[in-house]
């Protein structure tokens, strides 16, 4: 939306950098051919997870930030507490946590040499060497010998040895990441064999190849610019509001004239905030919704409905609210409870002008791109593993795990039996050899 928008509804703000990332998700998923994507944005304190299916993001009628009920339609985003700083503490049972304390910036992971005592998520990857002792092109100097001091005192503690207990470490941050990912998909009644994994943040594709085969997605698509996915998630958003009205009436017995009075106004609000944008009519899309529910129940389902609506229209929405109920819960109540409309509404949408990529490396050779070899553990020893620089791999170049491809903005793990490739939009699609 325009500032001006913004300022007469800020609440439409809220949790909008996260949701810029998921709209980057599903840009870089269309780039690739994918429709279904689901986004795993992870970074220092958190991760945000959420599902694009059919190229669009879910969205949700409310959410709670903190204490506070928020009643506005919004991103269907998860967010749990493991992230790069996610401290690595035994607990007074004698069990490892991972999170969600975190060590922040400052003093942050051990590795970074600022006073941090706590072992971390990142400390761990560094001491598997799965990152790089030195990042952002040479601006962060990684200290790997007080991370593996620092985990080696933690082992001593837990009674492990120290490369188990990094490596466990990440496994925890997984699972616990892998939760996440199953409450966006397999909760909402997708099958995560359909979608691609598009993980960025810092810390995303360090963790992308393992969530995959956790989760069971055949998958992942590491875009051009992992780190900064949501500065790119907002150029790519259409400019887009929702407008809604509360009727909630049984199907059976509908009048139709007062509806369709509704969706009218509801039709002209939207189209006059459109305008407002300055949003030129061919560059605009109206879409029409209809929340139903089972009566006595407590929550609603949203399906696509049309502009006006008359019997046949209706019994077609009703049959789409049976499905929809079926795939999110698994059974429907069709012929044994009626059905009652909620909510009808309208969404508003301007396209924005397409993006351009920057023009990338036209080397198609993976080998013009190595950087050099560098001791990787993985299943349970240190491997050779040879190492990329991606701002040199160019559309095509292919890459056999175990790798490691390093960039200004992230590092990637390319594990053993993956196989990665370079797209001709320069991202890197990650799957099983």
């Amino acid at each position: 939306m325009s500032a001006d928008a913004v300022v007469r509804q800020p609440v439409n703000t809220v949790l909008s950098g996260p949701a810029a990332g998921v709209s980057g998700a599903a840009y870089v998923a269309r780039l690739a051919g994918y429709r279904n994507a689901i986004s795993l944005d992870m970074g220092g304190t958190s991760t945000d997870v959420s599902l694009a299916a059919g190229g669009m993001p879910r969205l949700r009628t409310e959410a709670t930030i903190g204490e506070y009920p928020v009643k506005i339609p919004i991103t269907d985003l998860v967010t749990i507490g493991a992230g790069g700083g996610s401290i690595a503490q035994l607990e007074a049972t004698g069990a490892l946590h991972v999170g969600p304390r975190s060590a922040g910036a400052e003093p942050g992971p051990v590795c970074y040499d600022r006073g941090g005592t706590d072992v971390t998520v990142t400390d761990a990857n560094l001491v598997l060497g799965r990152l790089p002792e030195v990042l952002a092109g040479g601006a962060v100097t990684l200290n790997v010998g007080r991370a593996r001091a620092a985990m080696e005192a933690l082992a001593a503690r837990v009674g492990m040895a120290p490369l188990a207990l990094a490596e466990g470490i990440v496994r925890i941050a997984n699972e616990k990441m892998l939760g996440a990912l199953r409450v966006v998909s397999v909760q909402r009644g997708y099958d995560p064999r359909d979608f691609v994994l598009i993980p960025f943040g810092g810390a995303g594709p360090v963790h992308a190849g393992d969530l995959c085969r956790l989760l069971g997605a055949r998958t992942a698509v590491i875009p051009q610019t992992p780190g900064v996915l949501s500065a790119v998630g907002a150029l790519v958003s259409d400019v887009a509001c929702l407008f809604a009205r509360t009727l909630i009436h049984r199907v059976a017995g509908l009048q139709f004239a007062p509806v369709n009075r509704i969706l009218k106004a509801l039709r002209d609000e939207a189209t006059a905030w459109l305008e407002s944008e300055a949003i030129p009519p061919e560059a605009r899309a109206l879409t029409f919704g209809v929340a139903l529910r089972y009566i006595g129940q407590a929550s609603e389902v949203t399906v696509a409905g049309p502009g006006r609506l008359d019997p046949g229209s209706l019994a077609r929405v009703v049959e789409a609210f049976h499905g929809e109920h079926r795939r999110l819960y698994g059974f429907d109540w069709r012929d044994q409870v009626p059905v009652e409309i909620v909510t009808l509404s309208v969404a508003g949408r301007g396209g924005v002008a397409p993006v351009r990529a920057a023009a990338g490396p036209t080397a198609a050779c993976a080998g013009d791109a190595r950087t050099g070899v560098r001791r990787v553990y993985f299943g349970g020893d240190f491997i050779p593993t040879p190492c990329y620089d991606r701002g040199r791999l160019g559309a095509g170049a292919r890459i056999t795990g175990p790798a490691i491809v390093e960039q200004l903005d992230c590092t990637s793990v390319i594990l053993p039996g993956q196989v990665a490739r370079a797209d001709a939009s320069l991202n890197l699609i990650v799957e099983e050899a």
